[in-house]
């Protein structure tokens, strides 16, 4: 019966049944003194064996090298996202260093251009009222002449730190150039940017201007201005730059509000 099957033209086929027909047929031939066929089946279940097996290795050499092939692709598109990531970050960092200037680390005026037209949509959208305020160092010509340049660049930084410190997220100080700065005051009424223009006042001629340089003492003087409705925004600056001279005239260290 067992060698009928093996007869079986789609024997070939099912190896697993091949298997056992040769084992238990070799074991049987054996068993009976029938050696020549007992090895003849051993010899076949050798090269049955020895092609499954070189079989097995060659599937599992292709599993192996898809897996490879896979961890290699995958490897690539982490590459490819991490470079893409370096990429981006490097490029928000170059533009973060071009729209922030380097010594106070304030926004500077490519900042501003780009910034300000959002902050004046918003107030416009919620009909808000939308104040500027300019902000220049009193007298700064002589802290250079006084302590040096070096010092007069310690105290634009420190200027930098008080007016971050002073404005809200929804605020924007600005280094215009030199020691003149821009306070953008968004949702906020004219009384509240003239009361936080005072607290600026009292911020800077507080901070412990020793520590920058021995006798060192610093003040702001501040020109206010509200946007009027329509108003262009060279229109606006200017008379807020005006008040500042303004408050320049009047004795410096205080807040001036431009007329509407």
């Amino acid at each position: 019966m067992m060698v009928a099957q093996l007869a079986d033209p789609f024997i070939e086929d099912d190896p697993a049944r091949l298997t056992r027909l040769h084992r238990a047929l070799g074991e049987m031939y054996k068993e009976r003194g029938h050696f020549k066929f007992a090895l003849d089946h051993a010899e076949k279940l050798h090269e049955l064996t020895l092609r499954l097996t070189r079989q097995t290795a060659g599937l599992q050499s292709r599993m192996l090298i898809n897996t490879l092939e896979i961890e290699q692709a995958r490897h690539e598109t982490e590459r490819s996202q991490l470079e893409a990531q370096v990429l981006r970050i490097r490029a928000e960092k170059l533009d973060q260093q071009a729209h922030t200037d380097p010594l106070t680390l304030l926004p500077n005026r490519r900042a501003l251009d780009r910034q300000l037209p959002a902050l004046m949509r918003r107030a416009h959208d919620r009909a808000q009222p939308l104040c500027a305020a300019m902000v220049d160092l009193d007298h700064f010509k002589r802290v250079n002449d006084a302590h040096g340049h070096a010092t007069g660049d310690r105290v634009l930084a420190a200027m930098g730190t008080i007016l971050t410190a002073a404005i809200r997220d929804s605020d924007l100080a600005v280094r215009l150039g030199g020691e003149e700065f821009l306070l953008v005051f968004g949702d906020a009424t004219p009384a509240d940017a003239a009361k936080a223009c005072e607290r600026l006042l009292d911020a800077v001629s507080g901070f412990r201007w020793d520590d920058v340089a021995p006798g060192l003492r610093c003040t702001v003087s501040i020109g206010l201005a509200v946007r009027n409705t329509g108003e262009r925004t060279a229109h606006w600056l200017a008379r807020a730059d005006k008040a500042l001279y303004e408050a320049k005239r009047a004795g410096r260290n205080r807040v001036e509000s431009a007329p509407q």
